[in-house]
């Protein structure tokens, strides 16, 4: 997790953005969550910190963040938007249908093999994919 810090910290100041309390404290939040998170689990932290922002204010962060390649959107097909650090380690993630818990994996270089050879059968450019899992957590199977 100290990787993302380093990493996110020296993309954020090569962005020009401003550094507020709100953006700061966003990215912080990023840092200690391993599992994605969603605008009101940010809202909620930040409240937290007695840092006042709304909805809005969180989005456009969030836009900013993620045009600038230091965090990504994720989604679970449930109309829930999360969010995540941009890493190099590129993973997947297993949600318990139940408890909603989520974990990240890792998949073999055998996906990577069948990336490139749907880009040749199909002629694509593969830019990216989103391959997620649902099932029941050991917790909810009982």
């Amino acid at each position: 997790m100290h990787q993302h810090k380093s990493t996110s910290q020296q993309k954020l100041k090569k962005t020009g953005l401003r550094r507020t309390k709100a953006l700061l404290a966003t990215l912080e939040f990023f840092e200690a969550n391993v599992a994605p998170v969603t605008v009101g689990m940010i809202l909620e932290h930040l409240h937290g910190q007695g840092i006042l922002a709304n909805k809005t204010t969180i989005y456009r962060q969030l836009e900013q963040l993620k045009n600038h390649e230091i965090i990504l959107e994720i989604d679970f097909g449930d109309l829930q938007k999360r969010y995540e650090l941009a890493c190099d380690d590129h993973h997947h993630h297993v949600i318990c249908t139940q408890c909603g818990d989520i974990l990240d994996v890792k998949l073999s270089n055998e996906l990577f093999t069948e990336e490139v050879r749907i880009a040749k059968e199909t002629g694509f450019v593969i830019e990216r994919h989103a391959l997620e899992f649902f099932g029941r957590c050991p917790t909810c199977q009982d």
